[in-house]
């Protein structure tokens, strides 16, 4: 009789089976911004929003799997989904493009090697990739997601970002990456984005578009 395979698939629709996560009590958080994350995270929220999630994990049937490997100091190292993409042969570990995460590739082979995912390919320099929600983005677009996963320059690099929203404390927010602290909190207390727009531009929101007017024959 033929061993059941315990890894693989070309799905995202079917049940997950089984499914590695690395908890961020392991890394360093405090290393936020050498990850260039937009914000400084919650530890402890952290913590407990990861045991949530592995805890739905094991409610929908799925066995979680802790990575043991060593990654302290690198707070991306969380999103085990990005330096390896899995098939049916095997695990493919790539090479991210971004410094700090480079020990991921080693450290996610040991880790898949441990529970018997065979490594089919790795990923040599100078290639680069990242196997998560890497993203392209045509020019003038914002292809900031782009530049933090593969180490590319963007095509925006220089241009300084005007702030779109200020809050009651005088805090600004460009209206892009994740929502910060203070707009999330008036967010939460019933406040709409809308009502922190600058420069008038919240009375033009309310209004909506101008209409064209007809011209008379």
């Amino acid at each position: 009789m033929t061993e059941e395979r315990r890894f693989g698939g070309q799905t995202q629709v079917e049940p997950l089976r089984r499914v590695l996560v690395r908890s961020p009590e392991t890394v360093d958080l405090g290393r936020w911004p050498a990850c260039g994350w937009v914000d400084e995270p919650d530890v402890a929220l952290a913590a407990k929003q990861h045991d949530a999630f592995c805890e739905i994990l094991r409610e929908a049937g799925a066995e979680v799997l802790f990575a043991a490997s060593e990654l302290a100091g690198d707070p991306d190292a969380v999103y085990t989904c990005d330096p390896a993409i899995m098939s049916d042969r095997g695990a493919l570990v790539l090479r991210p493009g971004k410094e700090i995460r480079r020990r991921e590739s080693a450290a996610i082979a040991d880790d898949l090697r441990a529970l018997g995912v065979p490594v089919v390919l790795e990923m040599a320099e100078p290639a680069t990739a990242a196997g998560g929600d890497e993203r392209l983005a045509a020019l003038g677009e914002d292809v900031d997601g782009l530049r933090r996963r593969t180490g590319r320059g963007s095509a925006m690099k220089g241009r300084r970002v005007p702030a779109k929203y200020r809050g009651p404390a005088g805090e600004t927010w460009a209206g892009r990456g994740a929502m910060p602290r203070w707009m999330a909190a008036e967010v939460k207390a019933g406040k709409k984005k809308e009502d922190f727009l600058i420069d008038g531009s919240a009375a033009k929101a309310k209004r909506g578009p101008a209409r064209k007017r007809r011209r008379k024959k």
